[in-house]
């Protein structure tokens, strides 16, 4: 399946489960139905970012390009806000149902682990994919549109580390007492490997971005080879037809080295005599001259 028709067809899956989201917060639907619905549509969102990312690579658009299209990374945006802002409204229902319910602690522990649960894998599911993506590979170089999109991904996925995943943890924490080493020690374990994913993912893109270096240099030493031309001293054409054979063979020898077919057949208009100028200015190609 084309990466385009994946991309459509998945964001047509995301727009189905926000259809739900939207309509159980309309009804009465209860808690649990919400908070599982909205993980499907989380999943969805991860899911379109995967395959709005695969398909970004595979066209190759600049920035520029890729804004102009209809699934932009403005498009991409606007939907993750809007998925954030359901999000807030469930927390607002959840918070406000606390009191009626009178959670015990044990009910309230249960609730905020199976929330940890939620943010730890949804973390973890995003960073593995960042790092499938940025493998290296001998085929295929990441563009530099992927590479911001990436550095995007990787950064939220910072800031969920550094935001829902530590108010859990604490919340977790002191709630259940009487494991809180356990607990710290197991929180962190999991902070301490994403963290050297964070790192892992965060050097790949790094060395994605400075791609181009060398062939800024490739150009570089052709612009001198070009600006050395001169010292080369360009044989010249005597006028006789017997000669221009030889001419033609010590031009490609020394000329072809240093420029392309169409500029050859300028430049070599300035080595010849009017005649034969008068005729070199009717080809278009080194092999009909």
């Amino acid at each position: 399946m084309k990466s385009k028709e994946a991309l459509e067809l998945t964001y047509v899956e995301f727009q189905q489960a926000k259809s739900r989201v939207n309509k159980a917060l309309a009804s009465t639907t209860n808690e649990r139905s919400l908070v599982t619905k909205m993980q499907q549509l989380s999943d969805a969102l991860s899911k379109l970012n995967v395959h709005h990312t695969a398909w970004v690579g595979k066209t190759g658009f600049t920035d520029a390009q890729l804004a102009a299209e209809k699934y932009s990374s403005t498009w991409l945006e606007k939907e993750w806000e809007e998925v954030d802002e359901l999000q807030d409204k469930i927390d607002e229902l959840t918070v406000q149902s606390l009191p009626r319910t009178q959670l015990s602690t044990n009910e309230s522990i249960n609730i905020a682990c199976s929330q940890m649960e939620t943010v730890q894998s949804d973390i973890s599911t995003k960073l593995k994919q960042l790092l499938l993506k940025t493998t290296p590979s001998k085929d295929s170089v990441i563009s530099l549109s992927c590479v911001s999109a990436y550095k995007e991904i990787l950064a939220n996925v910072k800031a969920d580390l550094e935001n829902s995943f530590s108010v859990l943890a604490d919340r977790i924490m002191l709630l259940d007492k009487d494991k809180t080493t356990d607990h710290c020690s197991e929180f962190e374990q999991f902070r301490r490997e994403q963290h050297a994913i964070i790192t892992q993912v965060q050097i790949r893109l790094a060395e994605a971005a400075s791609v181009k270096e060398p062939v800024m240099e490739s150009t570089a030493r052709s612009t001198n080879k070009s600006l050395e031309m001169e010292k080369s001293k360009a044989p010249t054409f005597s006028g006789k037809t017997l000669d221009f054979p030889e001419f033609k063979r010590s031009w490609q020898a020394i000329a072809g080295v240093y420029w392309d077919d169409a500029n050859q057949v300028e430049q070599i208009k300035h080595k010849v005599d009017q005649k034969t100028r008068r005729i070199i200015s009717q080809c278009n190609s080194m092999k009909n001259v």
